[in-house]
């Protein structure tokens, strides 16, 4: 987990903070948000706490069938 990062889950039936969240513990999640909180040192006022929040049910994404995909648009479109 990284150092100053707190990660949570909260479902129906788990609410956790501070534990380290991957793929294998939210890919059947069909309710529920996973947070990420952390410290943001980019702003010229100092150093702020932000969180960010995403919302169940996540998709894994197969970039290679999307880039196929796009590929063949492409390649379809006529240039003049």
């Amino acid at each position: 987990m990284d150092e100053g990062v707190c990660h949570g889950l909260r479902s129906a039936d788990t609410q956790e903070q501070g534990i380290a969240i991957g793929w294998e513990n939210i890919q059947y999640l069909q309710q529920g948000t996973v947070s990420n909180t952390y410290w943001d040192h980019t702003l010229t006022g100092g150093p702020c706490e932000r969180t960010e929040e995403y919302v169940a049910p996540f998709f894994k994404t197969d970039r290679e069938a999307d880039y196929r995909i796009v590929w063949a648009f492409f390649e379809s479109m006529t240039i003049i």
